[in-house]
């Protein structure tokens, strides 16, 4: 169906399922599959894709959008194996209220199921469900320009430590929260006092 504005294609029932206009933009209705090739995103300062929750009133914990990494061996079953999603975390109030935070989903092995493994907040905080650790021969380097702070125990029962461990998983040393130090070897300090208190 052609117009003199746009390119419309519709359905047996005479519904528009798709627009062209003269601009070059695509509007559809359904989805959008590519198969066998890329989407791309071209622009002389940058592509964008947008993820667009159309809703009335937005609350927290809503989904703004997802991006799913999703797999089929037979073209039928999909597996749904990692995702990246926005969330609000907050009621939206245009244009000042509009927290959110970024959530990061995947999919253990031996398990059919994903879930959320690490989440990056509004405030730049993040959140991981398992074990940070850097690559096998790798140092792990924490840095930063100010102080840094060390806390456990947020909900203030007194019952937990740091532990320092070693290769063999064995506990060297332990640091509970009142500042008591434990610790299987030699204590070395150069030009500093070892023992001091107020």
């Amino acid at each position: 169906d052609y117009t003199t504005d746009n390119l419309r294609f519709r359905d047996d029932g005479w519904v528009s399922r798709a627009e062209l206009t003269q601009a070059g933009d695509l509007n559809i209705t359904g989805d959008l599959t590519a198969n066998g090739g890329d989407i791309y995103s071209i622009d002389a300062s940058g592509g964008d894709l947008f993820l667009r929750r159309n809703d009335s009133s937005i609350v927290a914990d809503e989904i703004l959008g997802n991006i799913y990494f999703q797999a089929t061996e037979n073209g039928s079953d999909v597996s749904f194996g990692a995702a990246i999603r926005g969330v609000a975390t907050e009621a939206f109030v245009f244009p000042d209220d509009e927290g959110t935070k970024l959530e990061f989903l995947t999919t253990a092995n031996g398990s059919g199921l994903y879930g959320v493994a690490m989440t990056l907040d509004g405030s730049g905080n993040l959140t991981i469900e398992g074990a940070l650790r850097a690559a096998a021969g790798e140092n792990l380097q924490l840095q930063t320009s100010g102080s840094m702070y060390f806390d456990i125990d947020e909900d203030n029962n007194s019952s937990s430590k740091f532990y320092w461990r070693n290769g063999g998983n064995t506990t060297v040393m332990e640091l509970d929260e009142s500042g008591d130090l434990q610790m299987d070897g030699d204590l070395t300090v150069n030009g500093a006092t070892i023992l001091h208190s107020n």
